[in-house]
């Protein structure tokens, strides 16, 4: 009888955990698809590739200068900027960026 109780408590805590972990997730996803509607996408040439600097979490993650068109045909450049890719110089990538604040973060459009 005892080991069933502990089952059954183990059991609902993991469904607690999963659902917790779940919500979080959609919340934070649906975060970001909100933050991301004033967005805009272009193309992004990087110029410079930085060494890989340790995160937060532990993670290695490379920075680099981009050189941008603006959708009003302008080019500026960004410097030190984090993307969840390893590019190289002169590769071109598509990028979001949004055009009312351009120090905000930018994202890789897949």
């Amino acid at each position: 009888m005892k080991s069933k109780t502990q089952l059954i408590v183990l059991v609902l805590c993991v469904l607690v955990t999963l659902g917790i972990t779940f919500f979080d997730f959609k919340s934070n996803q649906d975060d970001l698809t909100q933050r991301l509607k004033g967005y805009r996408e272009t193309t992004a040439i990087v110029k410079k590739v930085y060494q890989p600097t340790v995160t937060r979490y532990g993670s290695k993650q490379p920075t680099y200068d981009l050189r941008v068109r603006l959708s009003d045909s302008k080019e500026v450049m960004m410097y030190r900027r984090k993307l969840d890719a390893k590019l190289t110089e002169g590769s071109t990538v598509n990028i979001l960026y949004n055009p009312a604040s351009l120090q905000d973060n930018i994202y890789l459009r897949e």
